[in-house]
């Protein structure tokens, strides 16, 4: 496979409460740009979350990763890291 573009995003969670929704964001990145990849890190004081779509990829074989059930689920996962490390 081709080396794909990469975006990457941090996200530091400080006293402030942040705006948006990073979970939807960033699994909509992912399913709409499935020839980019991208890797999100969320940190807080709790500890560090990654969302990498080369190890998705990976882990799904040949189920894309803009498949709506799997964009769904993307989305449900990093929102629910984001919860856990708040």
């Amino acid at each position: 496979r081709m080396p794909c573009p990469l975006i990457m995003i941090s996200s530091f969670q400080s006293s402030q409460k942040r705006a948006g929704d990073l979970g939807g964001t960033v699994a909509l990145l992912a399913a709409a740009n499935p020839g980019i990849d991208v890797v999100y890190r969320h940190e807080t004081g709790r500890g560090a979350y990654v969302f990498d779509t080369r190890e998705i990829r990976e882990a799904l074989g040949d189920v894309p990763i803009n498949n709506p059930e799997i964009a769904a689920a993307l989305e449900e996962m990093v929102r629910e890291n984001i919860r856990d490390l708040s």
